[in-house]
C-alpha cells in the first residue's frame, strides 16, 4: 500500500470505529481511470473487496463529474451485489 494513503486508511479506520459495524466505509482510488478499492472498513455489508472496482452508481458519480460541485458524497443509498439496500 502507498504511503500516500496511509493517512486516509487510519482516518477510516477511526471513523469506522466512532460509527460502528453498520456503514461500510472504502477508499478509492481513481488515478488512471482504475476506480478500484483500496483500502475498506466493514466490507461485509456491500459484499465488496478490495481490489474489486467501484459501484456502478459511484462510477456514474464519476462520469457525471460530481466531484466539480461537491466535496463528499454522504447518506446516498446504494446496493449490494445481492440487491440488498
Amino acid at each position: 500500500m502507498s504511503s500516500n494513503y496511509d493517512h486516509y486508511i487510519n482516518l477510516m479506520s477511526f471513523i469506522s470505529k466512532a460509527i460502528g459495524p453498520d456503514f461500510e466505509i472504502s477508499l478509492i482510488d481513481t488515478k488512471d481511470g482504475k476506480n478500484r478499492i483500496i483500502a475498506m472498513e466493514y466490507g461485509n455489508i456491500s459484499g465488496r473487496h478490495v481490489g474489486e472496482e467501484i459501484s456502478p452508481l459511484l462510477k456514474k458519480s464519476i462520469e457525471n463529474k460530481e466531484y466539480e460541485t461537491t466535496d463528499y458524497i454522504a447518506n446516498r443509498t446504494t446496493y449490494a451485489k445481492s440487491g440488498k439496500p
